[in-house]
């Protein structure tokens, strides 16, 4: 049989999962020969348990540590038994000095992985920085974006229905969506979106006489061949000759004119003149 400092190391070792095969038959007998064995087992083991739960949840404070004024904690079955007294302090003793071997270990792996920060800041300063550029450059591009689309009027593009317009022997008067007014000729086709958002765009197949409603933000464009009108506000006739030939006049206000052909040439027609265009050569008349 062993001494009463044997067990408690015997406890100590069997609550760490170090004991063998014949230490846990040897444990599992000396707890069934009396009942107070089993009271000091689950003292010990609750004691354990505390000084476990202490150690990971980072407490600073020793609270298992016994010192010898503080002996009255050693629970009254043991009293007057100085060897297990002494088997108490020198396990609490042991979970101490293991409390502060892991404080050692956290301590040591964070200066490590702090001593690895500045090394790697001080050889690529960059590193820690990185994160605000790219952060600096997206609110660049979203606010670039933002602008584009804001300015050419399609953050949100939409689906617009195109609608078709046909003149046979009599003209059609049509009111677009911005108040602008055509009158399609005889013999004449508009193509024209139902909603404008953004720009005012048209497409013109024969002639036709525009009263378009002012807006310095979104010209009004007619598209007729491969000539592009551009009118801020004004009213002006495009018709198509026989011979293919373009007239352009501008009643009131000016024209912008230019060709996908030739984009290097744009022409500005004022109020009271009109633009004759056949093949490439253009003619600006009074």
């Amino acid at each position: 049989m062993m001494n009463s400092m044997e067990n408690i190391e015997l406890i100590h070792r069997y609550l760490k999962g170090e004991c063998s095969e014949e230490e846990e038959e040897y444990l599992e007998q000396w707890l069934e020969d009396h009942p107070e064995h089993r009271h000091t087992f689950e003292y010990y083991k609750k004691a354990y348990q505390e000084e476990v739960r202490q150690t990971y949840s980072e407490q600073k404070k020793d609270v298992l540590w016994v010192s010898h004024r503080n002996i009255k904690y050693v629970p009254d079955s043991t009293k007057g038994n100085k060897g297990r007294t002494e088997a108490w302090l020198h396990f609490t003793e042991r979970l101490r000095k293991l409390w502060k071997e892991k404080r050692a270990i956290r301590t040591a792996r964070f200066h490590r992985r702090r001593w690895h920060h500045l090394r790697n800041r001080d050889a690529n300063p960059d590193v820690l920085f990185w994160p605000k550029y790219l952060m600096a450059l997206l609110v660049l591009l979203f606010g670039l974006s933002f602008a584009y689309f804001h300015f050419s009027g399609s953050f949100f593009p939409k689906k617009v229905p195109v609608l078709e317009t046909q003149s046979s022997a009599h003209p059609i008067v049509l009111v677009l969506h911005d108040g602008s007014q055509v009158v399609l000729k005889e013999n004449s086709l508009l193509r024209y979106p139902k909603q404008f958002f953004g720009k005012r765009q048209i497409r013109l197949e024969g002639h036709a006489v525009f009263e378009v409603v002012e807006s310095l933000k979104t010209p009004f464009i007619v598209n007729i061949g491969t000539i592009s009108i551009h009118a801020l506000g004004s009213s002006f006739e495009v018709l198509t000759l026989p011979n293919g030939s373009y007239q352009i006049q501008a009643h009131k206000g000016n024209l912008i004119v230019s060709s996908s052909v030739n984009t290097q040439e744009k022409f500005i027609v004022k109020g009271g003149n009109q633009l004759l265009m056949h093949n490439d050569k253009y003619t600006i008349e009074q």
